[in-house]
């Protein structure tokens, strides 16, 4: 199973989800459902998407 994320930043990304495709150093990378992208992210700038809690 993949990991679902809510992205909180950067802004043009912000609110979206995503799933974690791997690990870049520090950074993570998620690909971005709702756009045909994948970015790098710090922890801060993501968190665990649970359906149930939103």
């Amino acid at each position: 199973m993949q990991e679902k994320v809510l992205i909180l930043n950067p802004q043009y990304v912000a609110g979206k989800l995503g799933v974690i495709c791997g690990k870049d150093g520090e950074r993570w990378l998620v690909k971005v459902d709702a756009l045909d992208i994948i970015v790098s992210l710090k922890t801060e700038e993501f968190k665990q998407f649970d359906p149930e809690l939103e």
